[in-house]
C-alpha cells in the first residue's frame, strides 16, 4: 500500500501547534531550530504563544505552517513511516 502525508494550508494555524512535537521528539525541534535561524525570528514561540494576530498573518502564517509540517514529516520519517509523497494546501 502506498502512503502519502497531506498537510493543510492558511486557515489552519491555531496557537500551539508544533508544540508537543517539538518539545518531545529531537529532530522536531532541530526543524524549528533551523527554520527560525532562517527566518531571523523564533517559530516555535511564534506558534505556540502567538499573538494569534500575527500568527495569521500570511508571511508568519506561510513558514509556521512550514515548520510545523516538515518537523512532522522527519519524525515520522525518523521512526521508519516513509511516503511516496508529501502535499499540502497552499505552502502546505
Amino acid at each position: 500500500m502506498k502512503k502519502a502525508f497531506i498537510y493543510p494550508g492558511q486557515g489552519s494555524q491555531v496557537l500551539g501547534m508544533g508544540a508537543c512535537v517539538a518539545d518531545t521528539f529531537p529532530e522536531a525541534a532541530s526543524v524549528f531550530d533551523c527554520a527560525s535561524n532562517l527566518a531571523g525570528y523564533d517559530i516555535k514561540l511564534l506558534c505556540t504563544v502567538g499573538p494569534i494576530e500575527k500568527l495569521s498573518q500570511t508571511q508568519f502564517t506561510q513558514p509556521a505552517l512550514y515548520t510545523v509540517e516538515a518537523a512532522i514529516t522527519d519524525v515520522l520519517k525518523a521512526r521508519g513511516i516513509h511516503t511516496e509523497c508529501t502535499a499540502g494546501h497552499s505552502l502546505g
